[in-house]
């Protein structure tokens, strides 16, 4: 069940995407922006709660070869994501088979607009999985870098 402080955010959301029914999406938010599925789930805290964010970027590439570099190249991100809290991972959704970013982010402090750019990151981020799987360009071109600096960590 959301809690008042969610069902804000997301009538704050909703307004400043001009998506109608914010009522529908208190439960099982998904939306999609910038052409991108996103998936928001809450979860009820001691601290106020947090919600688990989860961007769909694309389907790993065919063929054996392609998927193990790509699936490599997500395991070295999520590497370096990992900082000891509840950063970004890469993930595989079991039911779709498709690539995801979840992110889990505290409610407490976390308005509309924020919602919003770190919507537009991660579709940005998509959209250069699903040009590439992060494997064509040199490392320091490579998304990591933007999603490293990115303030998914202090969202």
């Amino acid at each position: 069940m959301s809690t008042p402080a969610y069902r804000s955010l997301i009538d704050s959301f909703c307004s400043l995407t001009r998506l109608s029914n914010p009522h529908s999406l208190y439960e099982h938010t998904a939306v999609e922006f910038n052409g991108i599925d996103f998936t928001l789930l809450h979860q009820d805290t001691p601290s106020g709660g947090r919600i688990l964010l989860h961007g769909d970027l694309g389907n790993l590439p065919a063929g054996d070869l392609a998927t193990a570099a790509a699936a490599q190249r997500l395991l070295e991100m999520n590497f370096h994501l990992f900082d000891g809290h509840a950063g970004p991972v890469f993930t595989l959704n079991p039911q779709s088979r498709r690539v995801t970013l979840g992110v889990n982010l505290p409610l407490p402090g976390l308005h509309a607009e924020r919602l919003v750019e770190l919507l537009a990151e991660l579709a940005d981020l998509a959209r250069a999985w699903r040009r590439d799987c992060f494997l064509e360009r040199p490392p320091s071109e490579r998304p990591m870098a933007d999603l490293t600096r990115s303030a998914l960590r202090s969202s």
